[in-house]
């Protein structure tokens, strides 16, 4: 076949090529659903190399006789048009993985690399030829091609070092990526089914069949997305590979596979622009198991707040209210399992939270032996009410005499008695006393929560407690009132209660509010997803219908 008929079917061809780019690019820009999709964006880059690539291979190579400067350039932008169609192949498929794997905000935040290698990449290249022009001198480096203006005849070796090589790299890059992308989208295909198995109401499981199938239509759609492009990369760059390996061995080139590489040349760009369908990459798997620390779970579950304020002597005055702790809790010596683990969890309560009667009293009743010195608890009751009730230095005293290491060896903790000592001071007005102690005391690591006790200062306190008790009374409170309520004596109390515990080696978290707190939590996830009776009072422990349902209480 003469390069006159592969040249005239190379331009008939060519335009269709040309066509189907532009009219991709006519529609990511007009067509809604498609504009503001990364990968449309990116096929758009693709296109754009595939136009450039058919138009110089329209224009052929007779302008090198006629015009070899103009051939040169036309060379280097067809050097580097073919090398960009690749690297914009591989980071369509690379983005489609980054979306579905991770995030779009992750994809979003990798854009520039993504840039940088798209464009970037090319143009080291086409700088490369032209490095290597002047230090082989073999004459211009792009120049008439046979079908084109590209890297001439005399560095036939560069056409295979510095574009063919890469090609075929960047091929199986981008057929690797696919793959590993149809992998994670069969995993969470997977995951859906198994949340769909364990989902107990219908409206649960009905999401999770939708969301399944716009798994599965994503699924298809980049089957054949990805399938199409790699088919449409073999028939358009294997025959010319092909070619170039027998031009370089010296045989002969049958017509025949010269006429497959006319057509395929000139239909190279009509392969991106038949995939341009898009799967809905948005679409998420479904939460995959997180490893959560003992910390981070025991924060989550201190921000869940049950409404009415929950104190360490709520549990307490329940069961002084009765005549009998068996009258407040069902134990008894001769219970089942169930019984007896909800006798376990109100004894850890008692112990860890001090109260020394009563865990005398139960451990009568239900038979559960405390496991702990008695002695111990009734001192560590007389320390955390010594708190409770504003006489620090009492505290102090009786926590040195416990053991003086605990406040040795927890500065911050120390910091927070001498703290609560201040307030005390400012509570009752005892205002030059507290400027000493505070100067003389209180150490300065602190300061932030130092100048926010000191700030105290500047108002009046017996207005801050009246406008707790009556809050219309007056102005908005201060941010630092909080410091007077109870609440902050007892957090203190709880934190020195906690470190002496540490300090005896036992639990520092009673298991009962914490269980109280899972199941307020549990129920919140849960009514993102479904409508179901809530227990709202944790106390009767009562189920209530949708349209009653109010935030849960103690009481």
């Amino acid at each position: 076949m003469s390069n006159n008929v592969t040249q005239l079917i190379i331009r008939v061809f060519c335009p269709v090529s040309i066509a189907t780019n532009c009219a991709l690019i006519f529609c990511v820009r007009t067509i809604k659903r498609l504009q503001g999709n990364n990968i449309n964006h990116f096929q758009e880059f693709l296109a754009v190399s595939d136009i450039i690539t058919s138009i110089i291979f329209t224009v052929g190579s007779d302008i090198s006789v006629t015009n070899p400067d103009l051939c040169t350039v036309l060379g280097a932008i067809m050097q580097y048009s073919l090398l960009s169609t690749s690297t914009w192949s591989f980071l369509v498929s690379l983005l489609c993985y980054v979306t579905i794997a991770y995030s779009d905000d992750q994809a979003n935040k990798l854009k520039l690399y993504f840039y940088l290698y798209g464009w970037g990449i090319p143009l080291v290249s086409v700088c490369g030829l032209f490095g290597l022009q002047a230090a082989w001198q073999r004459g211009t480096i792009f120049g008439d091609a046979t079908f084109e203006c590209w890297i001439s005849p005399a560095y036939l070796d560069l056409r295979v070092d510095m574009f063919y090589i890469p090609l075929w790299i960047q091929f199986a890059m981008t057929t690797t990526t696919y793959g590993l992308t149809v992998t994670h989208i069969h995993k969470i295909l997977i995951q859906y089914a198994q949340v769909a198995k364990l989902s107990v109401t219908s409206r649960i499981a009905g999401a999770e069949n939708y969301a399944e199938r716009s798994v599965r239509r994503s699924n298809h759609k980049l089957f054949v997305k990805s399938g199409m492009l790699i088919f449409g990369f073999f028939v358009t760059w294997l025959p010319s590979t092909i070619v170039r390996v027998l031009d370089m061995a010296g045989q002969p080139v049958p017509s025949w596979l010269m006429l497959i590489v006319s057509i395929s040349f000139a239909l190279s760009g009509f392969w991106n622009s038949g995939s341009s369908s898009q799967p809905q990459l948005q679409t998420a798997a479904p939460p995959a198991k997180k490893t959560i620390s003992r910390d981070e779970w025991e924060a989550k579950l201190a921000e869940v707040k049950i409404n009415k304020r929950y104190d360490q002597t709520h549990l307490l005055s329940l069961l002084h209210a009765s005549p009998s702790l068996s009258e407040a809790i069902p134990s008894r010596k001769n219970t089942n399992n169930t019984s007896s683990d909800l006798n376990k969890l109100v004894m850890n309560y008692l112990v860890i939270e001090g109260y020394k009667d009563a865990v005398e009293k139960f451990s009568q009743e239900s038979g559960i032996a405390p496991n702990v010195n008695l002695e111990g608890i009734e001192e560590r009751l007389l320390i955390r009410t010594a708190v409770q009730e504003g006489r620090i230095d009492e505290a102090i005293s009786r926590v040195n005499d416990l053991d003086p290491e605990i406040l040795d060896t927890n500065p911050a903790l120390c910091f927070h008695l001498q703290q609560q000592k201040l307030i005390e001071l400012i509570r009752a007005g005892n205002i030059s006393a507290a400027l000493d102690f505070a100067q003389e005391e209180l150490a300065p690591e602190f300061l932030e929560e130092l100048e926010q006790t000191m700030s105290l200062l500047a108002f009046d306190i017996s207005a801050l407690q009246q406008q707790k008790t009556n809050p219309a009374s007056g102005p908005a409170p201060s941010p630092v009132a909080s410091l007077l309520e109870y609440s902050q004596r007892l957090k203190v109390a709880g934190e020195l209660n906690a470190a002496i515990l540490k300090s005896q080696s036992q639990e520092r978290t009673p298991k009962l509010p914490m269980l109280l707190k899972m199941l307020v939590w549990a129920q919140n996830q849960l009514e993102e997803r479904v409508s179901f009776p809530q227990i709202k009072n944790l106390l009767t422990a009562e189920l209530v219908e949708e349209s009653s349902q109010a935030l849960p209480t103690l009481s």
